[in-house]
């Protein structure tokens, strides 16, 4: 059993209990559009290859699950297809469009698109595939993708029981246990140094809240601690009058951290 920060707990269940009471299933699905098309997120990138065919439309996280569905238990999938599925990824996940960022892993795609082969195939369990991502960033052949957004494949590419672990859950993580279970860098932002000890770590604390909170799945429990900025304008005129309680935990969580 963990040991939880009481007084945190008591506000997630207040912040959960005003959620289900109040704000509308459709409603929560749009707090996870993303905020490109894979279309538009892709061609703002110089390439020496081409993904034809790739979706013009946002994906909220339902969607992009179903996208990726029937590509499943396959053991062969082409690589245009597997790169037109991971640029979904990244697409939903807003990652940056900079050099550094967005163009490295781009660039670099090579050295991990195997492991999400893998781990669509059903051959990799999610903190295997934690550790090969690791591995790969180690050695520098993966660039421009740090834990928050190799935990996006694993849980897209994967059976959703590795969930994502960015900047505000491994916070929310940490506030609601009283510790440093994640590591964070300067920013706040999830520290690469991070091995799958700590992802491990970082799983079972999802798994023990869903039980106390009595949330479906581990999935819907990691959503819920990510909640939604409290300060970005588009999200605020995107959500209206439930904005405010769809984001108070994020509220809290940048206040108490």
């Amino acid at each position: 059993m963990l040991s939880f920060n009481q007084q945190a707990l008591k506000e997630l269940k207040r912040c959960k209990e005003i959620i289900d009471a109040n704000v509308p299933k459709g409603i929560r699905d749009d707090l996870w559009f993303a905020g490109l098309s894979p279309k538009v997120w892709f061609n703002k990138f110089e390439t020496l290859w081409d993904i034809p065919k790739l979706p013009d439309k946002r994906f909220n996280r339902s969607e992009l699950l179903e996208f990726i569905q029937p590509f499943r238990g396959k053991n062969e999938v082409d690589e245009i297809t597997i790169r037109k599925l991971i640029i979904s990824v990244f697409a939903w996940g807003g990652m940056r469009l900079s050099p550094k960022v967005g163009q490295l892993a781009i660039n670099t795609i090579e050295s991990y698109e195997k492991i999400c082969l893998r781990l669509l195939s059903g051959e990799l369990d999610s903190i295997s595939a934690y550790d090969e991502f690791y591995k790969q960033k180690e050695l520098r052949k993966m660039r421009g993708i740090g834990p928050a957004f190799y935990t996006k494949l694993i849980f897209f590419f994967g059976n959703q029981t590795g969930v994502i672990m960015d900047q505000w859950t491994a916070r929310s993580t940490n506030l609601l246990l009283d510790g440093s279970v994640v590591k964070l860098n300067s920013t706040k932002c999830v520290d690469p140094k991070n091995r799958q000890q700590v992802y491990a770590k970082y799983l079972e604390f999802i798994s023990e809240l869903k039980t106390i909170l009595s949330i479906e799945s581990v999935s819907k429990t990691e959503e819920l601690i990510f909640s939604c900025s409290h300060i970005h304008p588009t999200v605020i005129n995107r959500l209206g009058k439930h904005h405010q309680a769809c984001s108070a935990w994020r509220k809290y969580v940048a206040e108490n951290t």
